[in-house]
Formats: structure tokens, sequence, C-alpha cells
């Protein structure tokens, strides 16, 4: 990015405040403030500082770099009264400012270094730049693109997968290529931290395309079964799902495959500022051959890591490469070293826990033996952690045989929207998550998640980049993002959230109760008749009392909306408990459905029709 975009943001807000056009504020690197950076790991091009010091509109915005100077631009906007709620100008609110209360003087560094959100769900291209638009805007430096090409989270949406209401039409990888094009020039002009790949690596060393989770059962002749893990006496694509099947990591030419098929991705995407690389996208599904067996997967993992580091070093590539901790590679191997934590980043994701509770429940109750909760590794038999006590068993494993820098890979924002369905309490949580990544020696965090998580509202993303990178309380969050969207209905609003929001039933979402419990069909019906009277009240805001913009109206009219729709959810829940629902047969969720995908044009930007049917069909078909 050259500065020009960070300049033609601070005329474009200066302007809308003031109404001045003419900016007297300067924009500058000044590599002099990397003298005030204090972490536990080296500063490097990822951190972001910037300086403040404006009076009555004139003055000079400075960082590190050109990101942190664009950090510093918003900061500037942000402490004269701008707010960013969610996505999209029409959700932001800009106040009206004589330009000689145009002063701030501040100077940041931001304790988290890495700050970023990853695609996922069912996306226009609209929606990935609105997003990519909103993360700096709020002080994050990242975003993540999956796959080399995300035709899945456009394919999605697209083609209306999952929504039988709305006609779907053709779409290309070509299609994909080209709004992929459009991303990465959305993140260049930002100067944001490119994250790339993850899914796919494996495939494409044996030479197959996987442009998401689609069966195959073809083995073509130009594919070498013995590259295939060994499972059960047999090398196939495991169930039949490329992305899905791991390799046989003892073999030296899978090693150089996957090795030279990430060094060329390198050198011929130098725009990527960390490339991710996963192995296979499933668990116990590793070679059992004689040879893959005498290690963990860890042990092969780390090999293949070390060999890339080597390449990548002999072709001058200072490119860095995130490695996954997840899984099956959860268990340290017994021979697991990085030879070079430098070229490395950890990425924690511990993607079998619970929302539950916090990490920062778990760190309460850590002792000083940390290892204490990790079972045997017993290949293709393991069972995965729930209880973050445990989840972080193995953190500490690790951290133990890496000390370079890492970052939390965590999905709130992916299944929970829809099982915490007010977000209320789940917002509580990732509050209470961003504020124990220093406690977990992490540097930070990436949200994979749906860009349309804002049902019933955006309570939720706004408290993650807020607690991520301000030092603000989760009272002062919550209070901010209320009174901005709903003015003097705030306390209104957030009264009824907070009394339809039940731990039980958010619980019983998650398969954490058992599957009859009648304290949650009392707390259901209890919480069905409340619904009634605060659809009658958020009717009344609408209609009797005074709107202060056209946000609050939109937002209000989402509310009652939301309520409609968890009135139909209850009942589903209700024949759920009882035992009654069969989902073909039951009226009650053709009900639901039918409200949702049918209105899912109306709230594009609001929620994922794709996950909402996904996620909800799953839950009431479950037996547990």
């Amino acid at each position: 990015m050259s500065l020009n975009f960070a300049q033609e943001e601070l005329k474009y807000y200066l302007n809308r405040m003031t109404g001045t056009t003419a900016v007297d504020i300067q924009l500058s690197v000044d590599s002099e403030l990397e003298r005030i950076y204090q972490g536990d790991v080296s500063f490097n091009e990822f951190d972001d500082i910037y300086k403040i010091s404006v009076f009555q509109g004139k003055g000079t915005i400075s960082g590190v770099n050109d990101r942190s100077i664009l950090l510093g631009v918003y900061a500037y906007l942000r402490r004269l009264g701008c707010k960013f709620l969610k996505p999209g100008r029409e959700n932001e609110i800009i106040p009206r400012l004589a330009i000689n209360l145009c002063s701030v003087s501040e100077t940041k560094v931001y304790k988290n270094r890495h700050r970023t959100v990853c695609i996922e769900g069912a996306n226009t291209i609209e929606n990935i730049i609105d997003m990519i638009d909103f993360l700096p805007k709020n002080g994050m430096n990242g975003y993540f693109v999956q796959f080399f090409t995300p035709y899945e989270f456009f394919e999605r949406w697209y083609k209306h997968q999952k929504n039988p209401y709305i006609n779907g039409k053709e779409f290309t990888v070509d299609d994909a290529k080209k709004m992929h094009q459009k991303i990465d020039e959305e993140i260049f002009k930002r100067s944001l931290i490119y994250h790339a790949v993850g899914h796919g690596w494996t495939a494409k060393a044996i030479g197959v395309e996987a442009l998401g989770w689609h069966k195959s059962n073809e083995i073509n002749s130009l594919i070498d079964t013995q590259y295939l893990a060994l499972i059960n006496g047999k090398r196939s694509f495991y169930d039949d799902i490329p992305l899905n099947t791991q390799l046989c990591y003892s073999n030296k030419l899978v090693k150089e495959r996957l090795v030279d098929a990430i060094v060329d991705y390198a050198l011929e995407n130098p725009q990527v500022d960390i490339i991710h690389f996963w192995l296979g996208d499933y668990f116990n599904n590793y070679c059992e051959c004689d040879q893959c067996k005498q290690k963990y997967p860890s042990d092969h993992y780390v090999q293949i890591l070390n060999l890339l580091d080597k390449k990548l070093t002999m072709q001058h590539c200072k490119t860095k490469i995130a490695f996954l901790i997840y899984f099956d590679l959860l268990w340290v191997g017994k021979e697991a070293k990085i030879d070079n934590p430098d070229r490395f980043i950890m990425m924690f994701a511990p993607i079998t826990r619970t929302f539950t509770k916090s990490y920062l429940d778990s760190l309460e109750q850590i002792n000083d033996n940390k290892s204490e909760a990790i079972p045997k590794f017993v290949l293709n038999k393991n069972k995965f952690p729930e209880n973050l006590k445990e989840n972080l068993s193995f953190l500490h494993q690790w951290q133990e045989i890496f000390n370079g820098d890492s970052f939390l890979f965590d999905y709130h924002l992916m299944w929970d929207p829809f099982k915490d369905y007010t977000n209320v309490g789940l917002s509580k949580i990732i509050y209470d998550d961003m504020k124990s990544l220093q406690d977990l020696n992490l540097n930070g965090f990436i949200s994979c998640q749906l860009q349309r998580v804002f049902y019933p509202t955006g309570q939720a993303l706004f408290t993650m980049v807020q607690s991520l990178c301000e030092n603000s309380t989760y009272d002062s969050i919550v209070q901010e993002y209320f009174e901005s969207v709903y003015n003097k209905n705030a306390n209104r609003v957030l009264k009824i959230l907070k009394s339809i929001t039940d731990i039980k039933i958010h619980e019983y979402a998650r398969a954490e109760r058992p599957h009859d419990d009648k304290e949650v069909l009392l707390s259901v019906s209890c919480i069905k008749t409340k619904i009634k009277s605060y659809i009658h009240e958020v009717i009344d805001m609408i209609k009797h009392n005074e709107i202060s913009n056209q946000l609050e109206s939109k937002e209000l009219e989402i509310l009652k909306h939301f309520l409609q729709y968890y009135q139909l959810l209850l009942t589903c829940i209700q024949e759920k408990i009882k035992g009654t629902i069969k989902i073909e047969e039951s009226i009650s969720f053709a009900k639901l459905l039918a409200y949702m995908l049918k209105d899912e044009i109306q709230y594009q930007p609001i929620y994922d029709g794709y996950f909402f049917h996904h996620i909800i069909k799953e839950f009431l078909e479950k037996k547990w």
C-alpha cells in the first residue's frame, strides 16, 4: 500500500465530520517507534505501533510501517467519535465536529501481534470486501484466504446451496479466481498481513485440485496410490474426500512433493506473508504402514517443516510458515524439534473445544503439572479433548519444544452463533478468551468464522475486535455497542436479549445436557412466553419511539425478525426434547426453514443461511 489510501480515508471521514476538504495532517513511517516495543518475542514486520500527534486538525500520524499508519488514521477517527460497528459503510456512525475540536495525542503498541479474520461460510465478493474494509477500522491487521482459490466459500452462495427458495446460478472456478484477485487488491490496498492456503497441500502434492470438501472416488492413473495413507490395509481417498486424505508421510517422495509444492507457491506468490501448511483435514486417518506407525504424525510433520525451511532458505525466500496443532497433531512427537523457529509460527487450533467455558475459567484450574491431563496417543483411535484444561495441556507441551511466534486459531463465530442464539453469552466467552491470550503465551488470534454473523446483533464480532485490539472492559464494550446502535432503546434491547439468554438451552444445543432434559424443556417454555411480549415491545419501539437514525430502525427490524425466528426454533427444540420431532415430517421445522431461508436475500449481510440450515438441521436430527 502506498500512503495514498490512508490519506484518502482520512480526507473522506474528516470531510464527513467537519465539512472541510483541506486536511493538514502528515502521514509518515517512523522506524524509531520500534524502540518502545516490548514483547516476549522479537519485534518483526507483523507488529504494529502508531503515534498520533494532532491538535485542532493539524499534526502528524506516524507508524512503524504503512499498515500501522492506516491503523493510526482509523484510531484517530475513533477517538473523535467515529463508530465502525459492522462491515459496510451503512453501519458506521460519523459525528459532526468542528475542525478545532479534532485533537488527539496517543501512542499505541498493539499487545496482540496477530489480529486476523479467516474466510468461511457462504459469501458474495461484497461480503468479503466489506469485512476486509471493516477490520483495520477496528485495529485488526490481517486476513486469511483459505485454499489456493476460495471457490468453496463463493460456490455455496452463488449456487444457493441449501436454500431451495432462491434460484442458484452457474459459478465456475474462473469466477472464483477473478474474485480472489479482487480480494488480493483489497488486502494489498490496506497493507494487511496476508495469510493463505492451509487446506489443499496434501491433494496438490499428488496432483489433485481440491477446491473444497467434495467427494471423488476416482483415482486416476497419474496418482500413485503408494503416496496415500494405508488404512485398514487399503490406500485410497479417505471417505472419498481428497481434501481429508492423509498421505504416507514416511515416504521420501511424498515429503519432497509437499515441500516443492509449497516452495513453488511461495516464489509465485510473494504478496502472501504467511503460508499455512496443514496436512489432510481429518482425524484418526493417518498412515498405518510399518514406517509411518513407528512415529507420531507430528514427528513426520516436523521433518517436513525442517526440509521446507531448508529449501526456502536456499531460494532466499523469507515467507513465514504457519504450522498447525490440531486433532492428532496435538500430541508432540518423540523426535519433534524445529531447527529454525524464526521461519515458523505455531497455530493452536482446539477445534473440539466447547464454548460454554472460556480459557479464563481453565487457566484458574490448571495446576503446576501441566501435562497430567494428556491421554496416551493411539494411532487412529484417539479421543480429542472437549474441555479446555486438557486442550491447554497439549499446548503447553508444544510450547516446551517451540518458543517462537504463535497464535490461537479458534472458531467462536463459526458454528456457535446458531447455538448461543442471542450471542450474549458467547460474546462474554469471546472477551475472556481474547484477554487470556497473553497468559496462554500466545501472540494473537485468528478467527475462523462466518463473514455474515450479525444476527440478532453485531455484538459478538464487535466484542472480539475491541477486546483483541483495545484495553476496554467487557461492560464498556457492551455499553458502547448497544448505545451506538439503539440509542435511547439500548437498555431495553439489552434487557430483552439477556432475558432470553439461557445457558441451559445453549448447553443443550451443544449436546452438553441430556437429550430429554426436563430443565431445558421448562426454560424453553418460559422463554417462549416472554418472547410474545417482547415482540410487541419491539414493534412499539419501531412505531412510537423516536428513532435516531436509519441504522437503529434497521437493527430493530432485525431484532423483531430474530424474536419470531427464536419462537419457531424453540418449538422445534420442545419437540426434540419430547422425542416427537421427525425432520422430514415436522411441520415446525418446515416453518422454521421457510421463515429463515425465504428472507435470506433481504437479510443477506446479516446471517448465513447455508450454515443456519446445516447447523440447525444437524442439531435437531442428532441423538445423544
